[in-house]
């Protein structure tokens, strides 16, 4: 996981997950590993005729974690669940708001367990949440997470780079080597991803934060040596930091010294003058042999850039480079125009996102990508592109040499013209599986371009068009579309001006004589739609067993679509064909048993259920 690129986060990928949770009724409920054991089935089926027939799907609304609910995870630590193997301390049972008491016997209890423990790899944990506690608590809380035997990766947030807080972080580095060392298997290896995220509280009572007179600390001379000490350390991650110059040099010098690192992210909080890096610093962590992926995101790199993407041009493992919100200039063209032409064997995806590159640039950096062979992921969002480079993108996409599996163009205003010249390349491209073109003022006309080149296109896996002025008109092409393709798997069409008309049709196309390959459609914020929309998602998602997200503009309170889509994402369509199957079936019911529908259709589908769950 701490290896691989995370798109949630950058790409087209941002504006659908971030409706997920408020849309999608399936995801209104997030199972962890603190949940108390559910009920019997048995008795689930008994309580239907007291359930209430009408169910509204809003989210539940966040409560202070209870005592009951902490002890419950302190006694499957103590018993070593083999289940429990993350613990979040800043999210315990769905709750951000349990605060420790100095002097509880429950902390007493958690320090107990986690000296026993051996499940747990994975620890999160919120300095706030501590803050009622004495110095001297806090270390032996972070003393104790530092000592579990098999503890591999490690997140500290809500924290100020000095005095009490980086000592903290010194406790858990010190006591994760040591556990390492005791230990004696060279298998079982220590601590291999730390991420620490640096929320500063200015004037606030949590902690200290950084002052001027702070760079040059015992307590940052001990971070830096406990770093070192680190031999297993992979991934390290410093997000929104508010740091000095001086301070930056550090650390980067400290992990350039570390030949084990593999992936290095540091993320300042803002633009300031003084976050910037030295030439030195940021030279240093080229040299690293096994790094393969590099974030350094809004750090004002700027005329830095140039000699350290020639530095990197021949890395023998760099595999993701992200540069985002860094103010390139012009003058980065060349250097990066070189990287792009001559790493061809390492070089897998180039993030430039929020960089202000102009469009004479961005197509230069375009045509240095059509010769590249390797990189297969290329984020260029927000910038200042134009005509020429969706010219110059179109012959990326038409070149056979290209590898590129993902664009991102998104958050431009890019002429009607030039998303003609990228639909055109599209419908002979063969390698091509994502596309965003999300926020660049794509009327209808161009809409259609884009649908009727997927008429064609026979790559394409994930579409995002959204914040844009598309309409029924659109949603009649893409809708023949889909009742032919086979290989579209999402679809984005969020923000735009869809109304009843285009929405029946795309509803109509995803029944199941037509399309069974969709996963995802997002339709929120087409405010047009009015309830004979919804009435033709109802009929379509009853016979679609294949859609597993379906974002809409809202979810009318006696609405079947929610659990529909949530049997779906179980695997309703495998259920349906392994009707003898009672382990999965017995599973399904278990997961759905808050929902009353899909409890109902899930035993009208397979009576035999019943007697399976009765058993």
């Amino acid at each position: 996981k701490a290896l691989s690129p995370h798109h949630d986060e950058i790409g087209d990928r941002r504006r659908d997950d971030s409706y997920s949770t408020r849309y999608c009724s399936l995801d209104r409920r997030v199972l962890t590993n603190n949940h108390p054991p559910s009920p019997s089935v048995p008795s689930i089926i008994k309580a239907f005729a007291n359930r209430p027939r009408t169910l509204h799907f809003s989210n539940p609304p966040t409560t202070i974690m209870s005592e009951t609910e902490l002890r419950f995870t302190i006694r499957r630590l103590r018993d070593n669940d083999p289940t429990l193997t993350t613990l979040d301390l800043r999210d315990i049972n769905g709750s951000r708001s349990y605060v420790f008491e100095s002097g509880d016997d429950i902390l007493h209890e958690l320090i107990d367990a986690l000296s026993t423990n051996t499940t747990v790899h994975t620890v999160s944990i919120v300095l706030r949440f501590l803050h009622k506690l004495t110095t001297e608590e806090k270390v032996v809380v972070f003393r104790s997470i530092g000592s579990l035997p098999n503890l591999k990766e490690l997140r500290i947030a809500s924290m100020g780079f000095a005095n009490v807080a980086l000592k903290l972080v010194n406790e858990v580095l010190v006591a994760s080597a040591s556990s390492s060392k005791k230990q004696g298997d060279e298998n079982q290896g220590g601590l291999e991803v730390l991420t620490l995220q640096s929320m500063q509280y200015r004037g606030k009572i949590y902690y200290d934060t950084l002052a001027e007179g702070n760079t040059y600390t015992r307590e940052l001379q001990d971070f830096l040596e406990s770093l070192k000490g680190l031999k297993d350390l992979k991934a390290f991650s410093f997000q929104d930091a508010q740091m000095t110059f001086d301070l930056n040099a550090l650390v980067l010098r400290g992990l350039a010294s570390m030949t084990s690192l593999r992936k290095i992210s540091i993320n300042s909080h803002e633009f300031p003058d003084y976050a910037r890096l030295s030439v030195e610093s940021l030279a240093a962590l080229a040299n690293l042999p096994k790094l393969e992926w590099l974030s350094l995101r809004r750090l004002q790199l700027g005329i830095l850039l140039p000699s350290f993407l020639r530095a990197v041009t021949n890395h023998p493992c760099l595999e993701f480079l992200i540069l985002e919100q860094n103010m390139i200039g012009a003058g980065c063209a060349i250097a990066l125009g070189e990287l792009l032409r001559q790493n061809t064997n390492g070089l897998k995806g180039v993030y430039l996102a929020y960089n202000m590159i102009p469009d004479h640039i961005g197509a230069a950096i375009a045509d240095a990508l059509s010769q590249n062979t390797s990189i297969v992921e290329f984020d260029i969002a927000a910038n200042e592109i134009g005509r020429f480079s969706c010219e110059a993108f179109a012959r990326t996409l038409a070149s056979p040499t290209s590898a590129l599996q993902f664009l991102n163009l998104s958050q431009h205003t890019l002429p009607a013209d030039g998303i003609t010249e990228i639909a055109t390349a599209l419908r002979g491209n063969t390698k091509l599986k994502s596309l965003a073109l999300m926020e660049v003022q794509m009327t209808e006309e161009s809409g259609i371009e884009i649908a009727n080149a997927l008429k064609e296109n026979a790559t394409l896996e994930r579409l995002n068009v959204s914040d844009n002025r598309l309409g029924d008109l659109t949603c009649a092409e893409f809708a023949i579309v889909l009742k032919t393709n086979t290989t579209l798997k999402s679809l984005n069409f969020c923000s735009n001006r869809i109304g009843n008309i285009g929405a029946i049709l795309l509803a109509d196309a995803l029944l199941v004589n037509h399309n069974t390959t969709l996963e995802q459609l997002n339709l929120v914020n087409n405010h047009s739609m009015g309830l004979v929309a919804y009435e033709a998602f109802e009929i379509m998602i009853q016979e679609n067993t294949t859609l597993q997200h379906l974002w809409l503009p809202t979810i009318l309170p006696e609405s079947t679509i929610p659990s529909y889509v949530r049997m779906n994402k179980l695997g309703r369509k495998q259920l349906l064909q392994e009707m003898d199957n009672a382990s999965k079936w017995s599973n399904a019911i278990f997961e759905c048993q808050d929902d009353l529908i899909a409890l109902y259709s899930l035993i009208r589908a397979n009576p035999n259920v019943v007697s399976w769950l009765q058993q």
